[in-house]
């Protein structure tokens, strides 16, 4: 990527359990037309497992305000949500630490998120819980002895969430929503990924 490209925001609408969301990602244009067109993630998405390199369609819905309404190639990143839970590292309940080892929650949040960064991984997220993308082509052996390390130096951090691309996919059609054109309704969106991902 290069550091003149344009970011423009985009907005997501997401379901879960009947429950609405919303989000939104940076992206880069590839292929824009009235009305819409097509943009490369550079971001991450939080409430659906979008992720850099991802390459989405949008529709302007007026004003200028662009949805993702479908994805046209999964980049090949699997992603790992972590949480800290101090309960569950014996070297945090080892001791009377007086508190969280390592600070407060939103130091040892960056601490951990900087030593992710530092292996290629982009991080978003909030105190107590980070979303990850890992670099492109890496595989569960990969993931694994990388998140094992980094954990190993900041205790209290756990993966409670996996995917690879083709999971990624299935939980991006069953959460992702699109508004019909021309009416407030709402429909599921298609994912369009097994034979096409971006590299």
């Amino acid at each position: 990527m290069g550091g003149t490209e344009t970011r423009t925001r985009l907005f997501v609408d997401t379901v879960c359990d009947d429950d609405e969301g919303h989000d939104e990602v940076w992206a880069v244009p590839v292929d824009v037309e009235e009305g819409g067109g097509t943009y490369r993630l550079v971001t991450l998405g939080l409430d659906v497992p979008l992720v850099p390199d991802d390459v989405v369609r949008v529709t302007d819905i007026g004003g200028g305000v662009l949805v993702v309404t479908g994805v046209e190639a999964l980049a090949d990143r699997c992603t790992v949500i972590f949480r800290f839970d101090p309960e569950g590292d014996e070297a945090i309940r080892g001791g009377d630490h007086g508190g969280l080892p390592g600070g407060d929650l939103e130091t040892m949040t960056t601490s951990f998120a900087r030593a992710l960064e530092a292996r290629g991984v982009v991080v978003d997220g909030m105190p107590g819980t980070l979303h990850t993308a890992w670099p492109l082509g890496w595989g569960p052996r990969e993931v694994g002895d990388a998140s094992r390390a980094c954990m190993a130096d900041h205790p209290g951090w756990e993966p409670v969430a996996w995917g690879d691309a083709e999971e990624r996919a299935e939980d991006i059609a069953a959460h992702l929503v699109v508004p019909k054109t021309g009416r407030p309704e709402r429909r599921r969106a298609g994912v369009h990924v097994p034979e096409t991902r971006a590299r």
